[in-house]
């Protein structure tokens, strides 16, 4: 297991994240444009999957990733919430950093 993408900074992760969920709209984020240090990006459409061919095989990766990365921290998966779903009790194990 290793992630996915590493941005070179804020602003860069954030576009390495919408290469795959889509840039913000009001539907998947609403609220979004009135943030204080909010900064509009290229559009860009959601994809189908993000998750490595071995990774989107295994079913409970992706509900896992996609809970994750939901845009709206409205409705995004808790940390508490990720760790106790069966993703992270399947071998193998985490990567060491």
């Amino acid at each position: 297991r290793r992630r996915v993408e590493t941005g070179g900074n804020e602003v860069d992760q954030l576009g390495k994240i919408f290469s795959y969920t889509g840039t913000p709209t009001p539907e998947t984020w609403p609220g979004a444009s009135q943030l204080l240090r909010f900064v509009e990006f290229q559009p860009a459409a959601p994809q189908p999957s993000f998750l490595p061919p071995a990774a989107e095989a295994r079913t409970s990766a992706g509900p896992v990733a996609s809970g994750l990365l939901l845009l709206d921290p409205a409705r995004r998966m808790s940390a508490r919430e990720a760790l106790e779903a069966e993703f992270f009790a399947e071998a193998p194990s985490p990567t060491p950093p």
